[in-house]
């Protein structure tokens, strides 16, 4: 058996990006070596595959990646449109043979004339863009350093902006006091969420009500409303743990997490299960153009009265309630190591910023 080497989300869309640019003619010519370097990591026993064998193990490998890309990028055009730009006016850049530089000025220009907020231009955009880039690598063949050089140049651009997010970022975590933190009655709150998990487990039908149960699995898991309404997929581990599956914002799209429910976890699935066929497995762009809408302006007045700002501060409170309870620093160390594994994130960088909660 070929012995595995783990790669990482973001190795592994590199090295599948690198395939991308070999034409069939160009695969025929390869050696088994260079098959055995570049399929490490993605497949397993491929040191015992026929050359034909693993040329077919290369094409697959891409075209199923090129399909994950183009329905990203479909995402990406169900949710945003044309207001800045979109894939066949990036296409026919390339078309054209619109220098790199020029392209990314183009897009770069196109975005500012809608004035957008600092943090969407330095954080939305360039994701966005890469989305659009990713489907023309895909359908383009020879497209690949093009791309590259759009989304340097691009990155070039907005570069003073990011510097100045960050550090606002920065500064605001770094001065924050504690008259700034929110105060919620947590476990009033958790009763509210419990109770409605029971109820909705206990239904036949959420046509009416699934706002309510979507913010109390919200409360209860600390999973994000594309996650809860998406395609994460769930499983009991145990009375009160959870494994995830598909979370979002992760470099992989197999990446798990156990996480910590604060119901009985069972019941938390079964009232997951229980949201109508519209309102579950829905891409992240229908969540936030179709669903998000739909809670906010029938569930508002109730979020407040919990007293909360908005749906997203479910997050901060399944967080804040495990701290306000759960931490202890001779365990745990640092508030944000415990919270970087409480929510399955890769860093500390972004925990300190879900510190804003007294739930007790």
């Amino acid at each position: 058996m070929s012995k595995v080497q783990m790669l990482t989300g973001v190795e592994r869309e590199q090295r599948i990006k690198e395939l991308l640019v070999y034409s069939n003619i160009e695969l025929e010519s390869k050696t088994k070596a260079f098959y055995h370097e570049n399929l490490r990591g993605l497949i397993t026993g491929y040191t015992k595959m026929k050359k034909s064998e693993l040329i077919d193990a290369v094409k697959d490998i891409v075209s199923s990646y090129k399909e994950s890309i183009q329905q990203r990028a479909a995402d990406y055009l169900d949710a945003f449109g044309d207001s800045d730009f979109s894939y066949d006016l990036v296409v026919s850049f390339y078309s054209s043979d619109v220098p790199p530089k020029e392209a990314a000025e183009i897009i770069y220009q196109r975005i500012q004339a809608n004035k957008p907020t600092d943090t969407t231009l330095a954080k939305s955009k360039p994701k966005q863009l890469r989305l659009v880039l990713d489907k023309i690598r895909a359908t383009a063949e020879s497209s690949s350093e093009w791309c590259d050089a759009v989304y340097e140049s691009f990155q070039e651009l907005i570069l003073p902006v990011l510097v100045r997010v960050n550090k606002d970022y920065k500064q605001t975590n770094e001065t924050r006091t504690a008259d700034d933190f929110m105060r919620v009655d947590g476990d009033a709150v958790l009763k509210w969420a419990k109770d409605t998990i029971e109820w909705a487990a206990n239904q036949d039908n959420l046509e009416r009500g699934w706002h309510k149960v979507s913010f109390a699995l919200a409360l209860t898991s600390g999973r994000r409303q594309g996650e809860i309404h998406g395609t994460t997929a769930y499983e009991v581990v145990d009375s009160s743990h959870i494994k995830a599956t598909g979370l979002l914002k992760k470099s992989s799209d197999d990446f798990e997490l156990v996480f910590h429910c604060l119901t009985d976890a069972k019941q938390w699935l079964q009232a997951l299960n229980k949201l109508p066929e519209k309102r579950r497995n829905q891409p992240n762009s229908r969540v936030n153009s179709t669903i998000r809408p739909a809670i906010s302006e029938s569930l508002g007045s109730k979020i407040e009265e919990l007293g909360f700002k908005s749906y997203k501060n479910s997050r901060d409170f399944y967080i804040n309630y495990h701290i306000d309870r759960f931490y202890d620093r001779m365990t745990h160390a640092t508030e944000a190591s415990y919270v970087k594994n409480l929510v399955g994130h890769s860093t500390q960088k972004i925990a300190v910023s879900y510190i804003k909660m007294f739930t007790r």
